[in-house]
């Protein structure tokens, strides 16, 4: 393929895979790495200009950092979009509600002393670095790529809100309602909580790769039942959202690119 440009897309759980793959249709599979059973399912574009590289990575930061990195060895990518699912942070979020995250915060990178304890950038030094010197634990998304699920057709497209603001994420699953409530507080903004984002905003920000996170809410700050009892009853509905949400983005995706490349030619 000549001059082609590829959007690596990075799914957790099966339900994710599945929506996508049922969405973009019909697909290759690759081979990312043999020794750690990485593949990814490629999708390509009517015209053949674009594709999208679509990975089940596997739940936790852990295996979204590993099968991104992998990924990005094997190919070069134009961005990267992690999809799946999150926990509200917010008393007006609702099942099926998504969250563009402009920002993630890994809400377990923690220094912790007598003081309290203290957010630090994840493999950056905190205690012996002078105050002035600490990397900032925040990892900003692409506006460009934001810019792609928030334009005003998009919105009318989707069957729920869409909302812009910070996900924290980490390695614990949050299932009560004090926890998340401590984790709201945290940092300005906060909407939901997932395990995959910041192991993404890693890579990403190392190999200085444009990533965006779109996570749809599957389980409500503090639903009638228990947060448990929502994550299972919908979340087989939120993820539906991860093919609807990959299909908008690369029709913008290829829309722009196609922009560019006539004012190119002009």
């Amino acid at each position: 393929m000549k001059s082609s440009q590829r959007l690596l897309s990075i799914v957790a759980m099966e339900a994710e895979l599945n929506s996508v793959t049922q969405t973009l249709g019909k697909f290759r599979e690759i081979i990312l790495s043999e020794n750690l059973k990485l593949r990814a399912r490629v999708f390509c574009s009517e015209d053949g200009i674009s594709e999208i590289f679509l990975v089940h990575s596997g739940i936790g930061l852990v295996n979204a950092a590993l099968a991104t990195a992998c990924a990005l060895d094997k190919e070069k990518f134009s961005g990267i979009l992690l999809l799946g699912v999150a926990g509200a942070l917010r008393e007006d979020l609702e099942i099926g509600d998504l969250i563009v995250a402009e920002s993630v915060l890994q809400h377990d990178s923690l220094f912790c002393d007598e003081s309290g304890d203290h957010l630090m950038a994840p493999g950056s030094l905190y205690v012996s670095a002078p105050l002035q010197k600490r990397v900032s634990p925040i990892f900003e998304t692409d506006s460009n790529l934001q810019g792609l699920i928030l334009d005003s057709a998009i919105r009318r497209r989707f069957p729920k809100n869409i909302v812009k603001g910070c996900l924290v994420s980490g390695s614990r699953f949050e299932a009560n309602i004090r926890g998340k409530l401590n984790l709201s507080q945290i940092h300005t903004n906060v909407l939901g909580v997932d395990m995959e984002a910041a192991g993404v905003a890693i890579v990403a920000q190392r190999a200085q790769v444009p990533f965006l996170v779109l996570k749809t809410v599957a389980d409500r700050l503090s639903p009638a039942g228990g947060i448990t009892e929502d994550y299972k009853n919908f979340l087989t509905f939120a993820s539906q959202n991860a093919g609807l949400a990959t299909q908008l983005v690369w029709e913008n995706f290829q829309k722009n690119l196609n922009t560019n490349s006539r004012e190119k030619l002009q």
